[in-house]
């Protein structure tokens, strides 16, 4: 026969086992949550800024880096300047909170995968450019990651074509 000590012993013991595991499940549920909603937060403030910067870069045209430069230089466009970082930096903090283990989907539902494929290819050759004449072969690496995801995810999406792409201006 049972004692009804060990029974209530027993009991006692499979409680705090499933209140541990409910605990630890409900603490991993939150956290989740917490770091999806800060990141939806972090995206609210850039607004308008952000989408004045987005268009400006996305609609730049040059025909190489050496146009680049003689259009969008922080000698001749601080302003186009502060914009690039602005929206890089961006989508490389976009960058390391996917690398961080955030949900890639709200990521890509926030930074669209066709503006980070289209971004990145585009700005790449100045990317390389930077990344050499500073010594920091790092530069931008969240910023790639996520381009990899999205082009890993969705290999369909080709950068959009520009002005620059049609004939008339591949002479140049």
């Amino acid at each position: 026969m049972v004692d009804i000590q060990t029974l209530s012993v027993v009991i006692a013991a499979a409680s705090v086992v499933v209140g541990v595991i409910t605990f630890i499940m409900n603490s991993r549920k939150e956290a989740k949550m917490r770091e999806d909603q800060q990141i939806i937060q972090r995206f609210q403030g850039y607004g308008l800024d952000y989408t004045r910067s987005l268009i400006e870069i996305m609609r730049a045209e040059f025909d190489d880096e050496e146009d680049f430069n003689r259009k969008y230089g922080i000698r001749v466009n601080p302003e186009f300047v502060s914009r690039w970082n602005y929206i890089f930096s961006t989508y490389n903090i976009a960058g390391i909170s996917m690398k961080k283990g955030a949900d890639p989907d709200i990521i890509f539902q926030l930074y669209p995968r066709g503006s980070s494929i289209n971004l990145w290819e585009k700005y790449l050759p100045m990317t390389k450019r930077y990344r050499e004449t500073t010594t920091n072969p790092l530069h931008g690496e969240h910023f790639e990651f996520l381009y990899k995801e999205a082009r890993k995810r969705h290999p369909e999406i080709q950068r959009a074509e520009v002005e620059m792409d049609t004939p008339r201006f591949k002479g140049r």
